[in-house]
C-alpha cells in the first residue's frame, strides 16, 4: 500500500481483516489527519514532505520523508527509511533495518535483522540480535546493545565526533579494532572470534562492555 502525503499526521495499522486489498495508492494533501487500516501482511510505502508518521503491525515499511517524526512498531519484515530531518523510532522489527537521515535522533530496539544506519547529525541508539551492523555518523553519540547470531558477526561503526558505547552479552569473544584520534578507549570484552568489531572515531571515547547494559 502506497501513501503520498504533503503534510500532517498519518497512522497506519495492520489488521487480519483490515483494509481494501484492491487499494494500492492513497493521496493525502496538506494538513491531513488520517488513520488507515490495512491488511497485516501489507508492505507500506510512504512519501511525505512533512509528516508525523506511525506504522504498526505490517509486513514491511519503506518511508521517504523530508521532515517530521517516523515511528514503526511490530514490523514483520524489512524497514527502510530515508529522511532529510526527522526523528526515527523503531520498536520490534523482524527484518533488516536501513536508515539514512541527514539530521535527527534514531532509536531502534528489539531488532532481529541486519542494521545499516547513516546519520549526519544526531544520536543513534540500537538494540539488536544480528550478524551485521554498519553505522556511520558525522556528529552524535552512538549506543549499541548487540547480540550476535549465526556464525561470526561483523560490526562496523564510524563516527567523526561523538562517543561510542557497545555492549555485548557475557562470554562473547571479540576481535576488536578500536581507534580514536582524540578520546579514551576501553575494551572490557574477552578476546575471541564470535564478533569482529571495528570502531573508528575522530573525536570521542570508545567503550566496549561485556554483560553490562549500555542503556535502559
Amino acid at each position: 500500500m502506497e501513501f503520498h502525503i504533503d503534510s500532517g499526521r498519518l497512522h497506519v495499522v495492520g489488521s487480519p481483516d483490515g483494509g481494501d486489498r484492491a487499494a494500492r495508492r492513497m493521496q493525502l494533501g496538506s494538513n491531513s489527519d488520517a488513520d488507515v487500516m490495512v491488511a497485516e501482511d501489507a508492505r507500506v510505502e510512504v512519501h511525505a514532505d512533512s509528516v508525523e508518521l506511525r506504522v504498526e503491525n505490517v509486513a514491511g515499511l519503506e518511508a521517504h520523508v523530508d521532515s517530521g517524526e517516523v515511528e514503526a512498531i511490530d514490523i514483520d519484515g524489512p524497514v527502510e527509511i530515508h529522511a532529510d530531518s526527522a526523528n526515527v523510532a523503531l520498536d520490534t522489527v523482524q527484518g533488516n533495518v536501513e536508515i539514512h537521515v541527514d539530521s535527527g535522533e534514531i532509536e531502534a530496539v528489539k531488532v532481529s535483522g541486519r542494521v545499516e544506519i547513516s546519520c549526519d547529525s544526531g544520536d543513534v541508539t540500537v538494540q539488536a540480535s544480528t550478524d551485521r551492523v554498519e553505522i556511520s555518523t558525522d556528529s552524535g553519540e552512538i549506543v549499541l546493545d548487540l547480540t550476535p547470531v549465526g556464525g561470526r558477526a561483523r560490526y562496523e561503526i564510524n563516527s567523526d565526533t561523538g562517543a561510542v558505547t557497545v555492549r555485548l552479552p557475557p562470554g562473547v569473544g571479540v576481535r576488536a579494532e578500536l581507534y580514536s584520534e582524540s578520546g579514551d578507549v576501553l575494551n572490557d570484552a574477552p578476546e575471541g572470534n564470535d564478533v569482529y568489531l571495528e570502531v573508528n572515531t575522530d573525536s570521542g571515547d570508545i567503550t566496549v562492555l561485556s554483560g553490562v547494559p549500555a542503556f535502559g
